[in-house]
């Protein structure tokens, strides 16, 4: 991973902390941030019980939360 890269994967990390813990949770189960096996929104609803569609609905308020602040700083 070359340096550039690196602070783009930094930059997200600290996007991804500023966002509140249920859609950082939501978000990071979906798409496998931690130990790299995304999940479906059905396995991501059993894991948060919650309702698939609160889980989808959930990871998708954290992308449109995630690019506002992308598009805050001028990264898009």
């Amino acid at each position: 991973m070359n340096l550039i890269e690196e602070e783009k994967f930094e930059q997200l990390d600290s996007f991804i902390s500023q966002l509140p813990e249920k859609l950082k949770t939501a978000l990071t189960l979906y798409y496998g941030l931690n130990d790299g096996n995304h999940k479906s929104f059905n396995q991501v609803s059993k894991l948060i019980n919650k309702s698939p569609e609160s889980a989808r609905q959930q990871t998708k308020t954290a992308e449109r939360k995630l690019r506002g602040m992308y598009y805050r700083i001028g990264i898009q």
